[in-house]
């Protein structure tokens, strides 16, 4: 959570409490390659954190509050990548999925 500017019903911009909801894209092969050559990341309980599949491509953010419901954006604004929310939970053992309409509806699910 945190805060964003949208405009309000003035048209002024403001800020206002927002979520951030990453949205996910399979890796490229050329970029899980760059990521093996890298160094290991090693937590304080001795484990190592594995290169994940997938990369942050864009970041929805929606005011909080059903009375702000319209207000959302995407980051970066205008870019052509695609992603889903919640691509991550999934793995190679799933047999199905469940798509929901939004993000609370798949946390809800989850």
């Amino acid at each position: 959570m945190g805060k964003e500017k949208f405009r309000n019903d003035s048209e002024q911009l403001c800020w206002f409490d927002a979520v951030y909801y990453p949205l996910y894209s399979p890796k490229s092969k050329k970029q899980r390659d760059k990521d093996r050559t890298q160094p290991q990341t090693i937590t304080e309980e001795g484990k190592v954190l594995e290169n994940e599949e997938f990369e942050i491509v864009k970041m929805k953010v929606r005011a909080i509050g059903a009375e702000n419901k319209h207000r959302q954006k995407f980051m970066p604004s205008g870019s052509d990548l695609k992603g889903l929310f919640g691509l991550t939970s999934l793995s190679k053992n799933d047999k199905a999925i469940v798509i929901t309409e939004g993000e609370f509806d798949a946390m809800a699910v989850y």
